[in-house]
């Protein structure tokens, strides 16, 4: 099982729109969120190729303070390589996505 989590500091801005059309595109669908109490839950869609591998992705934020975000990306795929898993790969994917949606210029 894969879990990788990792954080960015920067005023954020958010736009669930956005965000849930950043997921969309790598594969992903949001199953709940508040933005109030600030986190976003997404679970890799049913009709993608990566649904057998159950990743998920959690973003989480302060609603007081918007002054940064933390990430975490969990498969269940077992680590049986020195390959890159799905999850590392989501995961840097995120990492170049997410500061564009979720700072502010």
């Amino acid at each position: 099982m894969a879990s990788l989590q990792w954080h960015h500091s920067c005023q954020m801005v958010i736009d669930s729109q956005a965000i849930g059309k950043a997921l969309g595109d790598l594969g992903f669908s949001i199953a709940n969120s508040d933005l109030e109490s600030g986190y976003i839950f997404a679970l890799a869609d049913a009709n993608k190729k990566m649904a057998g591998e159950s990743l998920s992705i959690l973003i989480s934020w302060s609603p007081v303070r918007l002054d940064g975000y933390l990430v975490e990306v969990r498969s269940k795929e077992p680590a049986l390589s020195n390959k890159r898993s799905r999850a590392e790969q989501i995961s840097e994917l995120l990492k170049k996505s997410l500061v564009k949606l979720l700072c502010r210029p």
